[in-house]
């Protein structure tokens, strides 16, 4: 498998903290959300331009969420409230209080709203009425991650389990001990089951049998804080301020070199903009880059 190397498009530098979440928006945008309270959409294309400040609350905001049939953007941060946000006046429609401290992490899902809580609660919340409201209590301990896929929800605690929710009971279907600590990051495609951990670990867990054996990798000096896909490689950021670069066996690219001259402090969150096929990052360092990839030989 040919080598992927990364080179930086544009740095950004609006945000006034640390900046925790991101995700995809319409046509090459994207938000991203911080420790100032900001959500903010950025272009992929229009480089020179600087961010468009959409909303802002009181309190820290951790994680983001867009939804292109609502044209909203789901966000929650340290006060436990889950904000909506209506792009079309750029306001917020609805901000409620659903976890007893901060929500890490947050997502769509058919027509629900998913929020991961400090609390250790997992919260449906109808989009179609607001007031309809399930919480499932899975731990003492914080949730820190969601990931969704093959009609299965998939929930990284701080206790070091993974839980396996079916949406169509909103059971927990199984759980494992995965990590000795917090889960901070899970990913999964249509055999394995990637997780990243407080442990600096990132493990892979064939789907069948993911209770036994997984491949262990030492992949980042600290908290293994995010995973993306990019194509058919996997990408991990670290508390170390390092990208690195994965097939998706685990073998790491073949230059054995993380991507470097980017980030300062600690990566938070990377993403794939599979619109316009760039890789985004974030970090304590309050800036955001944007990646390209190079033409491989």
């Amino acid at each position: 498998m040919a080598d992927l190397i990364f080179s930086k498009l544009k740095s950004y530098s609006g945000h006034r903290g640390a900046v925790y979440g991101l995700c995809e928006g319409p046509d090459d945008q994207f938000f991203s959300c911080g420790g100032d309270g900001y959500l903010v959409m950025w272009s992929t294309k229009e480089l020179d331009t600087d961010g468009q400040l959409i909303a802002r609350t009181e309190k820290p905001l951790f994680c983001c969420a867009f939804s292109p049939k609502l044209n909203k953007v789901a966000c929650g941060g340290m006060d436990g409230i889950l904000y909506l946000i209506d792009l079309q006046n750029q306001s917020i429609s609805l901000a409620s209080k659903l976890h007893g401290s901060a929500i890490y992490s947050i997502g769509f899902y058919g027509n629900v709203i998913l929020s991961a809580g400090s609390d250790g609660m997992l919260c449906i919340m109808d989009v179609r009425d607001t007031n309809r409201v399930k919480k499932i209590k899975l731990g003492s301990q914080n949730l820190r991650c969601l990931f969704e896929m093959d009609a299965l929800i998939y929930v990284g605690s701080s206790d070091g389990c993974i839980y396996t929710i079916d949406p169509a009971t909103w059971e927990t279907s199984s759980q494992f001990q995965a990590h000795s600590n917090s889960v901070f990051s899970i990913i999964a495609d249509e055999n394995q089951l990637y997780s990243g951990g407080r442990d600096a670990l990132l493990k892979i867990w064939q789907k069948k049998v993911h209770q036994k054996d997984p491949l262990e990798i030492k992949a980042h000096m600290g908290t293994v804080n995010s995973l993306c896909f990019y194509h058919d490689w996997l990408v991990s950021a670290g508390r170390d301020k390092q990208l690195r670069i994965w097939q998706r066996d685990g073998k790491l690219a073949e230059s054995k070199t993380p991507i470097t001259g980017g980030h300062f402090h600690s990566i938070n969150k990377a993403i794939w903009h599979r619109k316009s096929d760039v890789l985004i990052s974030a970090s304590d360092d309050k800036s955001i880059i944007v990646w390209q990839a190079l033409p491989m030989a």
